[in-house]
């Protein structure tokens, strides 16, 4: 097997495959090398084959060697099982044995993220014991570019960023603000490794985007972690970590978050957003007062990158199609109505057809065409008029005196409990014998329009309209529109993965985008990435990315401009 410099002073003496920072950090680690930690393009290998690993950033300088156990079609279509066994990487005993040799100038390039993300075991990797391996000799120039060829910053270099203790305590709980806005974070991220918490949250809040412990007076992140433990804990304990005697990895096993540290990094955070948000609004209504756009004029501003995202965001209008029933509503059943649309064709039915109540413009009269699309007519019977007694006639058995009724009559039990009068009883109101009852009056079918709307909608063929701003194209796609989904789901024990469902209903070609955001996820998250069939036909294609990627994917949503479709869901 060739060694490391061979590898440098040879080009493309050994095929070689590209990992990104958080991968490489695991090789430093004795780790074996898992397909979906590859990524971008595979060259022809087959197993047994030696394998180079470079980084992405910079492809030219391989920083492992190993021996493949797949074939690069195997890797790029299942993304599963151990692709490469490592043998020799830089920093193992090997390396050190070997006087740790640099790889020349010519193949320099800053991949600066191996700063932050080197091993114990690679610990010699530091800028002052590569330049002090022969005695106290002072590092040349070109010592310091090999250095910067590895990811290690020469101290004498004048361009190196100085972070303070205070940056790395601020960025530390800012950090905790972050992790403890993410949704039901206790139990979907919690135990979270120290080397994630480094990277993935510290890291965004330093100067520069990196951070080297090595540059701090912890020297190392365990050390750092347990200092912040005591340092923070003495009146309320913010976090509590777990170190692995054997390994020296530490964990993250708890967070408070309602220390008051955290609490106010995130009201600090929450009030900063807010006026980030002012800026972009003000940024937007300035450049449509000007009738400019960031497509026309490109600028490097964030504020105008931002307004230019949210003014292309992704809209969906609900459109319906008639069927033939409705016909004497809507003559064209090829045409897509809105709600709006619907209503205003409803009105203008009832209008020509004279269904409109005069005394209550809101009550319509339900005709045989209407009755399918309101509601049923009420069943309670109308209240019974009760005639009044007559009080002028003839005395006799069936009147009474207006003097009697005036006093009232009194009232005598009878046998069957049924009250009779004192003076004869009132003649039932009815018509004079020999005349026919008058005919009912028939029962008129009235309904609200607001509730045949409904019911008249419910009735036809449901679609939706889909406009993409950024392109320009709009796109009318048959049944309801079915809204993004994204959670976690907890797989396998421990392990945690992110499902995104109806994905395919936001994106410009359906279905056949997900290979385009599969790839495009990958990269970002820095983890594999595949489609999953759901189990019901009606759910589609879903995608799974390893991790709990939700802080990733709601920046791209934002992105993306499909913020308003995606609804995020608690994991279980």
């Amino acid at each position: 097997m060739p060694s490391l410099m061979v590898c440098w002073t040879v080009a493309n003496s050994v095929p070689t495959v590209l990992v990104p920072d958080l991968v490489m950090e695991k090789l430093f680690q004795a780790a074996d090398l898992m397909s979906p930690g590859i990524f971008g393009r595979l060259p022809a290998i087959s197993p047994g084959d030696v394998v180079g690993v470079a980084l992405l950033d910079n492809p030219s300088v391989v920083l492992a060697l190993g021996v493949a156990l797949l074939d690069s079609h195997t890797i790029a279509t299942t993304r599963k099982g151990k692709a490469v066994r490592i043998v020799l990487y830089v920093g193992d005993t090997v390396w050190e044995h070997c006087g740790k040799p640099r790889p020349p100038a010519a193949l320099v390039a800053p991949p600066t993220a191996l700063t932050t993300t080197s091993a114990d075991d690679a610990e010699d990797l530091g800028s002052n014991d590569l330049n002090n391996d022969h005695g106290d000799v002072q590092p040349t120039r070109e010592e310091e570019v090999d250095d910067a060829a590895i990811g290690t910053a020469p101290e004498t270099s004048s361009q190196a960023i100085v972070i303070s203790e205070d940056d790395v305590r601020t960025a530390f709980v800012l950090a905790l603000a972050d992790l403890t806005n993410t949704p039901s974070f206790a139990s979907t991220l919690l135990p979270l490794s120290g080397s994630t918490l480094h990277t993935k949250y510290m890291n965004p809040h330093v100067p520069g985007g990196k951070l080297d412990f090595k540059a701090t007076p912890w020297k190392k992140l365990a050390k750092f972690l347990k200092a912040m433990e005591k340092e923070f804990g003495a009146s309320q304990r913010m976090l509590t970590i777990k170190e692995n005697s054997k390994s020296g990895d530490v964990q993250v096993m708890s967070v408070n978050a309602q220390h008051p540290a955290i609490t106010d990094a995130r009201y600090d955070a929450q009030v900063a957003a807010k006026e980030r948000a002012r800026a972009e609004r003000r940024a937007a209504v300035a450049a449509s007062a000007t009738g400019s756009s960031s497509a026309a004029t490109p600028t490097s501003s964030s504020s105008a990158s931002n307004a230019s995202s949210a003014t292309a965001r992704v809209t969906v209008t609900a459109l319906y199609q008639p069927t033939s029933s409705l016909a004497f509503i809507f003559p064209d059943r090829d045409e897509y109505f809105t709600v709006i649309d619907i209503a205003r064709a409803l009105e203008a039915y009832v209008t020509r057809e004279g269904l409109v109540n005069p005394q209550n413009g809101r009550m319509v009269r339900v005709n045989d065409a209407l009755a399918k699309y309101a509601p049923p007519p009420s069943t309670a019977p109308p209240p019974a008029a009760v005639a009044a007694p007559p009080t002028t006639g003839r005395r006799g058995a069936g009147s009474v005196s207006s003097s009697t009724a005036a006093r009232g009559a009194k009232e005598i039990p009878t046998a069957n409990n049924t009250p009779a009068f004192e003076r004869g009883s009132w003649r039932s109101a009815g018509p004079r014998r020999g005349t026919a009852p008058p005919p009912p009056e028939p029962v008129v079918h009235e309904a609200r329009r607001d509730d045949i709307l409904p019911l008249l909608t419910a009735a036809m063929r449901p679609s939706h309209r889909i406009d993409f701003p950024a392109t320009g194209a709009s796109e009318t796609r048959r049944g309801a529109f079915k809204r993004v989904e994204v959670t976690t789901e907890r797989r396998q024990g421990k392990k945690i993965v992110t499902l995104v469902k109806n994905l395919a209903s936001v994106l410009p070609g359906g279905t056949a985008d997900l290979d385009r955001v599969q790839s495009e996820w990958a990269a970002r998250c820095a983890s594999s990435v595949g489609q999953q069939t759901a189990s019901s036909a009606t759910q589609g294609v879903w995608m799974v990315v390893q991790g709990n990627q939700i802080k990733e994917l709601t920046q791209w949503v934002g992105e993306a401009g499909i913020a308003a479709l995606v609804d995020f869901v608690p994991g279980k």
